[in-house]
């Protein structure tokens, strides 16, 4: 089975450009709150509330790339309008 581990230089930052070059099927919650300029405690809330999708490994939470993509640029488009 191939290795999908992403690793990060220190400085490398986490923003939508680096969401949209991602070959990463799924984020965990620090990443998704570097994206999204928030804190990872404000991603854990929304996914209780349901406002952001996502998958539970074990003890482990991930947020597929493609549904927050999805999620971030839908949102984006609406308030364009």
């Amino acid at each position: 089975m191939p290795d999908t581990t992403v690793t990060l230089a220190a400085d490398a930052a986490l923003d939508l450009e680096w969401l949209r070059s991602s070959t990463a099927a799924a984020l965990t919650l620090t990443q998704t709150a570097d994206v999204m300029g928030v804190d990872p405690r404000t991603i854990s809330a929304a996914i209780k509330r349901g406002e952001l999708p996502s998958i539970r490994i074990g003890r482990r939470i991930l947020i597929p790339r493609p549904l927050l993509l999805a999620l971030i640029e839908g949102s984006t488009q609406s308030a364009a309008r």
